[in-house]
């Protein structure tokens, strides 16, 4: 009987250390400096409102901003970037600060050394030397500022390296004699800025992200937190959610990193609001087939789901602040090319039906009860006709996320279920899921927290 009761003991510690990590869902707000410059504002409920307000009080957690060296513009250089992760952290948000190591765009297909460091470009040690002293110099001017990020990735898009010459375009084989000092410098300054900073490398799309990162460990880059990918259904079409999910689980498996989206976006609308071109269109594979804000909304909530079965770290939406100016902004582009894929609307106004829902979701809640009255959850004391008999009492109507666990802390089951004010009885057919005879643990996610209880299982 003491055996029975300490596994029980450890089996619902082992799920409450799973179920109190905070799952990252959040923006890339980059633009947003730029776009205010021009006027630009947004809304929600048709009442203008901060943007930063807008994602937190919608259930984000971080935002995502990029750096530039020596930005000939100045956006996105060092100014720009201090003051937008201060207003991040004064709304309570997390930050991801993604560094570039250029003077503009770095992403898979290009990487242009930034011009202070042409010098260098060729004795590589130097080179490590100066993406290390600029690395560490910016975070401590943050962190002395009390603006410390809490996630830092060491370069953009860096399938093929960093820091090529001419216009930077990446050429192949990679020079891993190069990259590996580089990637070590820039993990090493910000080991040794603030010990607390998760360390993110950024591959781009699902179907690189199993070699990279066996490139990374075979070459000697291993001292990094999280695996982060870009994954862009509509371009990026050759994994589905359930494939994604099979890779996240085999990098965590074999590499012991955790995963997270660090970019993706799908359109709501192949229309347009402006006269710039937009550069996404479509929907993702059996997503249907003209986009819509529902679908932008579902595609998202089931690579949520699926992020969250399979032990991923978080989603981050690129550029849903991106509507059209209709000014000569940013200055790069003349107009957006993604009005069309932010998660607002042609008046700017926030979609309730698009996106964004993908934040509301009651994902990574701690083991706390959430703050609501009246709430209780029963297990009737035993499966009948193989159907798990539940009941629970709430005094809100809203959309519960009902999941079942495993011994190993594995989702095996998951049903969404409409909840009313008072009393709602739950028949839960398991007979097609594979369970057997064991210990589990239901859980119920709410809007504001979750609820569990464990249950035997002895047929």
């Amino acid at each position: 009987m003491k055996k029975l009761v300490l596994i029980i003991l450890l089996f619902l510690f082992g799920i409450s250390t799973l179920l109190s990590q905070t799952f990252i869902k959040g923006a890339d707000l980059s633009y947003v400096k730029e776009l205010e410059s021009c006027g630009v504002q947004w809304k929600e409920d048709n009442s203008l409102k901060d943007i930063l307000s807008i994602f937190k009080d919608n259930g984000a957690n971080i935002s995502r901003f990029r750096i530039w060296h020596t930005p000939v513009t100045g956006n996105n250089g060092y100014s720009d970037t201090e003051s937008m992760i201060s207003r991040a952290k004064a709304k309570g948000l997390h930050v991801m600060l993604d560094f570039h190591y250029s003077d503009t765009w770095a992403d898979a297909g290009t990487q242009k050394c930034p011009q202070a460091w042409i010098g260098v470009l060729n004795n590589y040690s130097f080179l490590a030397d100066s993406l290390y002293n600029y690395t560490k110099k910016t975070l401590q001017t943050l962190k002395e500022k009390g603006l410390t990020p809490e996630f830092v990735q060491v370069g953009n898009e860096t399938n093929g390296g960093m820091c090529f010459p001419g216009n930077g375009t990446v050429t192949w084989p990679t020079d891993w004699s190069k990259q590996t000092l580089l990637f070590n410098d820039g993990i090493r300054a910000v080991r040794e800025t603030d010990t607390s900073i998760k360390i993110i490398l950024h591959v781009a799309d699902p179907k690189n992200a199993e070699w990279w990162a066996g490139e990374l460990k075979t070459h000697n880059v291993s001292d990094y937190d999280i695996l982060g990918i870009s994954y862009y259904p509509t371009y990026q079409n050759s994994k589905t959610i359930n494939e994604f999910g099979t890779i996240l689980t085999h990098i965590k498996n074999t590499y012991q990193k955790d995963v997270m989206v660090v970019e993706t976006a799908l359109p709501w609308t192949n229309s347009w609001d402006d006269n710039t071109t937009n550069i996404l269109n479509g929907v993702p594979v059996n997503y249907g087939s003209d986009p819509t804000p529902e679908i932008q909304a579902q595609w998202l909530i089931d690579l949520t789901d699926k992020m969250v079965e399979t032990g991923g770290t978080g989603i981050i939406y690129w550029e849903p602040d991106w509507v059209a100016s209709h000014k000569n902004c940013p200055a790069q582009f003349g107009g957006s090319v993604w009005e069309n894929v932010a998660l607002f609307d042609f008046s700017n106004n926030l979609m309730n039906n698009g996106g964004i829902n993908f934040c509301r979701l009651p994902t990574g809640i701690s083991m706390e009860n959430p703050k609501q009255n009246n709430f209780s959850l029963r297990i009737f004391p035993n499966p009948v006709n193989n159907e798990l008999n539940a009941e629970i009492n709430t005094n809100t109507a809203e959309l519960a996320w009902i999941d079942i666990y495993d011994l190993q802390g594995r989702i095996i089951n998951k049903f969404t279920k409409k909840l009313v004010p008072g009393s709602n009885t739950l028949a839960l057919d398991i007979r097609n899921s594979g369970i057997r005879p064991g210990l589990f643990l239901l859980q119920v996610r709410l809007s504001g927290g979750s609820y569990q209880q464990s249950f035997i299982l002895s047929r």
